[in-house]
């Protein structure tokens, strides 16, 4: 890993690895009213296809390895809504200061993308 003085360890990923939204849509292409979803569902469905093919396979996929390497716990993500959705605010405060960098318009639309994604994943 190398190291980031503003984040620390930064995972230096491979493009062809990425999981993105254009990479799990063309993977879901096929799925009736895939369209209608946002980026993130689809990332999150697409996530779940490998996981349950992970699971049926007698032997490893592909993404198996990094699948298991997933956290099991939501608040155990290092993403932006876990801190609003545990309650620690000054954490969500530090990561919105963070992603803004002194802006406040981003830091309210940082704010709003984390509420509707701890929304999502509080279902």
């Amino acid at each position: 890993p190398e190291t980031d003085a503003r984040t620390g360890p930064l995972v230096v990923v491979p493009a062809s690895l990425e999981i993105n939204a254009g990479r799990a849509r063309t993977a879901m292409a096929n799925v009736p009213g895939i369209g209608e979803l946002d980026n993130g569902a689809v990332v999150v469905l697409w996530l779940a296809a490998l996981d349950a093919e992970r699971r049926r396979s007698r032997e490893d996929t592909f993404w198996g390895p990094y699948l298991r390497s997933l956290p099991q716990d939501i608040l155990e993500l290092p993403n932006g809504w876990a801190p609003l959705i545990s309650g620690d605010s000054a954490r969500y405060a530090a990561l919105l200061d963070a992603a803004a960098r002194g802006d406040a318009a981003k830091r309210e639309t940082c704010h709003q993308e984390a509420e509707r994604a701890a929304a999502y994943a509080s279902r």
